[in-house]
């Protein structure tokens, strides 16, 4: 169908009303189109909004306990150094009685032999003895 038998078959509407009735239907349709677009994109920009809200809070909720955790994980090192800083003053003060302990044994050691050889030494000399009268006799 041409432009001209249509235009022609609208009956007593002259060309140019013609023309008008078609641009107006275009921008009727047009209208309806982009408030329909708008109406759409208010939906979506009000979902996305929403998605938005959710996801943020779930970061800063999220974050938070993160947070809340890294700063009981710093308290827990700083109790455990501290308790590794006791330890350390309980084992150095452990050893520095051990040490003193150990000198102290090593002294009623050195006593023990000295009595022991002053207690051989003196056996040994004993002329009233018969055992070491008798040994001397034989050596």
């Amino acid at each position: 169908m041409e432009p001209h038998s249509f235009l022609t078959g609208l009956g007593g509407v002259s060309q140019l009303q013609g023309l008008t009735l078609i641009l107006c239907v275009f921008a009727l349709l047009w209208y309806s189109t982009f408030r329909s677009q708008r109406k759409g994109n208010a939906e979506n920009n009000r979902q996305m909004k929403e998605l938005y809200e959710k996801v943020m809070g779930e970061y800063k909720a999220n974050r938070a306990e993160a947070s809340a955790q890294h700063l009981q994980a710093a308290k827990e090192m700083r109790q455990m150094y501290d308790n590794n800083a006791i330890l350390v003053e309980k084992v150095v003060a452990l050893s520095e009685r051990y040490e003193k302990r150990g000198e102290y044994l090593e002294r009623l050691i050195q006593n023990n032999i000295q009595c022991w050889q002053e207690t051989i030494d003196a056996v040994k000399s004993n002329k009233f003895c018969p055992r070491v009268r008798e040994l001397e006799g034989k050596g």
